[in-house]
């Protein structure tokens, strides 16, 4: 094994270079990164054993795009489109394996190679608009070649990842797999070979076919026109995406024009400003996990977990997480005097299903706390994918005058929510 940059790797798998990127906690694709992949594609280039090439990551996700520090910063070389640019030039086929969430960045560097093998649980998209900046390393220009303007358009303005399932449906992907990701994507890196399919630049791919008409570009801006509400980033989506219906070379020359405006802009410096804040001003919160045997009880004739059954599973995650941090229910319901913690609304994505005998963890943790509602995450994974995400509202009641028949919303006590922050510290590491 060869290593590079200290966050790079790079190994033989029969004739597959293996690239692996390690850069925790989110494989953010700094300074480092770049030049390690640049070394790697060097490295799989000058072997002549080399069939193709498969990107991996380790951790739980694939790459949460730029590393956020370098964006006012001076660059350095070489920059992700230089990346992107050795990656297309391949004379053999580069193939991405997905997993957990590829997003700006992440996703871009993802749709420079020629092929993309996704895990059922991942997630993809380009949140940039976020923070008043736009794709800037080929987003807007490769993802409509790929997608389509129109639909390119609406997930660009959203800013919200999808699904591996939609990202099928709408060709962004090639394959989606369950179980383990590396090997199934070695498989697909073995038929390419097999089936004597070559590099597939996805610069080189027409433009889109379909004219983003003022009539499209109106309804999608009207779609997203809450969110985007005052903003004026959306406006400059809008021209990169019709400029991918010239020449790569040019779109891309237009792309980052309008990707230096947007990082220069007042909006974006704001936006920015906010995200630090708000990082910088986060607390750790405690997360309490909870390992399940999925019992034949809990499934269908088919073996797979009916759905309420999760409801359950979720329900019992949060009676185990503020028991985690010293509230047993029967004793935070005297000591304060309250009638329950009910849930109001709950939302939940699921991206896997789970079987009879699999064992799963549920990882549990508050992520916010209101007046007198919180909100717990539940997140139900499957070794490291993740197969559910669930959100549920709560809110601490009380039977007004003591009529069992009536519920009214309390004031959470802040030493409950303290004791969620301290907790994290003291319990990280058992």
């Amino acid at each position: 094994m060869s290593t590079f940059s200290k966050v790079v790797t790079f190994d033989e798998a029969g004739f597959v270079g293996l690239i692996c990127v390690d850069n925790p906690p989110v494989n953010a694709l700094s300074h480092d990164v770049r030049s390690g992949l640049i070394d790697a594609m060097a490295q799989a280039k000058k072997n002549p054993r080399i069939k193709v090439v498969l990107i991996t990551s380790a951790g739980r996700l694939f790459s949460a795009g730029a590393d956020i520090k370098e964006l006012d910063a001076p660059l350095v070389e070489p920059s992700l489109q230089e990346v992107q640019a050795t990656i297309e030039a391949a004379a053999v086929p580069v193939v991405a394996a997905i997993q957990g969430l590829a997003l700006g960045g992440g996703l871009e560097l993802a749709m420079a190679c020629h092929y993309r093998v996704v895990h059922t649980s991942a997630r993809l998209g380009l949140p940039e608009i976020t923070l008043g900046i736009i794709p800037g390393a080929g987003g807007t220009q490769r993802l409509p070649r790929l997608i389509g303007s129109r639909a390119a358009l609406d997930m660009i303005l959203s800013g919200t990842p999808i699904a591996a399932s939609d990202a099928k449906a709408k060709e962004l992907v090639d394959e989606v797999v369950e179980g383990d990701l590396r090997e199934a994507a070695l498989d697909f890196c073995r038929r390419l070979v097999h089936d004597g399919l070559g590099p597939r630049p996805t610069c080189s791919r027409s433009a889109p076919s379909e004219a983003l008409d003022e009539a499209a570009i109106a309804e999608a801006l009207q779609t997203h026109a809450r969110a985007l509400e005052g903003r004026t980033t959306q406006n400059l989506v809008v021209a990169a995406i019709k400029a991918s219906r010239l020449p790569f070379s040019e779109g891309i020359a237009v792309e980052q024009a309008l990707a230096r405006q947007s990082l220069a802009s007042e909006e974006s410096r704001v936006l920015r400003n906010i995200f630090f804040a708000e990082r910088k001003s986060r607390k750790p919160m405690f997360t309490n996990r909870k390992t399940i045997r999925i019992e034949w009880g809990d499934c269908d004739p088919a073996g797979i977990v009916y759905f309420p059954r999760y409801l359950e599973f979720f329900d019992a995650c949060t009676v185990a997480l503020f028991e985690r941090v010293g509230f047993f229910k029967r004793d935070m319901l005297n000591r304060y005097g309250i009638a329950g913690i009910p849930i109001v609304d709950m939302k939940a994505q699921f991206l896997m299903p789970s079987r009879f005998g699999d064992d799963v963890v549920v990882e549990s943790s508050v992520t916010k706390w209101g007046k007198s509602s919180f909100v717990v995450r539940h997140r139900l994974m499957k070794g490291d994918a993740m197969a559910i995400e669930c959100f549920e509202t709560r809110v601490w009641t009380a039977h007004p005058d003591g009529d069992p028949e009536k519920f009214e919303a309390r004031a959470i006590p802040e030493e409950v929510k303290k004791k969620f922050s301290t907790d994290a510290e003291s319990k990280r590491e058992e």
